[in-house]
């Protein structure tokens, strides 16, 4: 079977907005696989025999090489990176219109496998659309999953702190829960392979025959109307202990006028 798992390349660090295009820019400095993205490639290696396919599929800048890399190197067979300077300013539709007009020419996929969100947008929104876009069954909030016979698949999954299973045919699109992690990190033969061996699949939007109206910000259902930063106003109360119930009375009385307690406790 020929599973894909798509994994964003985000910074850790000094990432901060540009006001004027409303756009995230990062120094590229600090750039990893997003976390959730990890554990979804920790999971298709997990639960993949020795004949699958494992395809890592990233949109992203010619950057986002080195997390394609690094996903060779833990064990993923090959890699596609979609990057085209129309992509840009894409929002979550475009971007998962782009991720499935990538998928349908891969084609014979029985499994696609996505982070539940990732640390630089936190929107969640790329593994439903994708499932949209590709008409298949959705899973979400995964955290564990067997695939019987290729045609079938049954998943755990924590939602609402419930923990639930769920069965779908295949195929279908996973989305993993953060929770887990197995730590699977690569190996010195799977770095060489990934530095030496191994050449990345570059594709433009016009390889993957994408309407350019339906990508970067022309495609986008979604834009930044204004960036705010949040200022954070606290006060603080002292309250000086005399050592008498005076102080404890006081602090009392406050707390039921802020609400904070609704009756007084002996």
């Amino acid at each position: 079977m020929r599973i894909v798992v798509c994994l964003k390349h985000v910074s850790t660090n000094n990432t901060h907005f540009n006001n004027g295009k409303k756009i995230l820019i990062s120094d590229n400095t600090s750039e990893i696989i997003n976390p959730n993205d990890r554990v979804a490639i920790e999971l298709a290696l997990k639960n993949s025999a020795d004949k699958d396919e494992i395809i890592a599929l990233s949109m992203g800048p010619p950057e986002a090489e080195k997390s394609l890399r690094e996903a060779i190197a833990m064990g993923i067979n090959r890699a596609i990176l979609l990057t085209d300077k129309k992509f840009s300013g894409s929002d979550t539709l475009a971007t998962a219109y782009v991720l499935h007009m990538a998928i349908r020419k891969i084609k014979e996929v029985d499994l696609i496998i996505c982070g539940e969100r990732t640390i630089d947008s936190d929107t969640g929104h790329i593994g439903p659309q994708l499932a949209e876009y590709l008409q298949l069954p959705l899973l979400t909030y995964v955290t564990s999953f067997s695939i019987h016979n290729s045609q079938g698949i049954i998943a755990e999954r924590i939602c609402d702190n419930f923990q639930e299973t769920i069965e779908a045919e295949l195929p279908a699109l996973l989305t993993i829960n953060h929770r887990i992690n197995d730590n699977i990190y690569p190996s010195f033969t799977g770095l060489i392979k990934a530095h030496n061996e191994s050449d990345i699949t570059i594709w433009n939007f016009e390889e993957i025959n994408a309407e350019i109206d339906k990508i970067g910000q022309f495609g986008s259902a979604t834009f930044v109307k204004k960036i705010i930063t949040p200022q954070k106003k606290r006060q603080a109360t002292i309250f000086t202990d005399d050592g008498s119930e005076k102080t404890i009375n006081k602090l009392f009385k406050h707390l039921k006028e802020k609400n904070f307690i609704t009756k007084q406790t002996k």
